[in-house]
């Protein structure tokens, strides 16, 4: 018996799905760095709660989503469950910030979901434990609020350099994780962590840190 086993997929097969990928990053008109990578298969969800039309316009979309440093992990090769990297841009108004923006500077691996009303932003060397999930909203969208009373449940969320997101972590809207922060696993954030804290447990409450390293 081998030691070690990885998902059957040949070179050949990741290869064409990345050709696959770049096709429909283009389409999408998704920002990306000279350095940008994609191994497997991330889903990219958009949504116009606006419309009727099953049809999507992707012109509306366009640059929604930009990947500034690094890249998407999707392979599924992890010792941990997870799935592919998710992420969802939802329109719910006519104004240009009625419609969602991520701009991650960080590779996005062990399969995070995003969902973005508002912005999501990613700082850089942020590290993602497996199933992570950001949202910039409350859940669900209740597509028969207006537009006012969409808003407010909707808040922007940032996660500064540095920081680390455990497995299975949530971070809820209106959030900023600070710079080297961590977010232990299965952690649901619904306030801010200051730089260098950590998060524990659901909801979450904080411990300060110490950024000398001092005891």
């Amino acid at each position: 018996m081998s030691k070690f086993s990885t998902t059957p997929i040949t070179k050949e097969q990741l290869e064409q799905i990345n050709v696959e990928n770049d096709e429909l990053f283009t389409k999408i008109g998704m920002t990306r760095n000279e350095r940008f990578f994609c191994a497997g298969r991330p889903v990219v969800i958009f949504k116009d709660i606006t419309s009727d039309s099953d049809e999507i316009d992707l012109d509306i979309f366009t640059g929604r989503i930009a990947i500034k440093n690094g890249g998407i992990l999707s392979t599924g090769i992890n010792p941990f469950p997870c799935g592919p990297a998710r992420l969802t841009i939802v329109k719910w108004g006519d104004d240009e910030d009625q419609c969602g923006y991520i701009d991650c500077s960080s590779t996005l691996n062990g399969g995070p979901a995003i969902i973005s009303l508002k912005r999501v932003t990613i700082g850089k060397n942020v590290l993602f434990g497996p199933d992570v999930t950001i949202t910039d909203s409350d859940e669900p969208i209740d597509e028969k609020l207006s537009p006012e009373e969409m808003a407010e449940k909707i808040a922007p969320v940032t996660i500064e350099d540095h920081a680390w997101l455990g497995l299975g972590a949530t971070v809820l809207k209106g959030v900023t994780i600070g710079h080297h922060a961590v977010v232990s696993a299965n952690a649901v954030v619904y306030r801010d962590v200051p730089p260098y804290a950590t998060a524990f447990g659901n909801p979450a409450w904080i411990v300060p840190g110490n950024p000398s390293g001092e005891k």
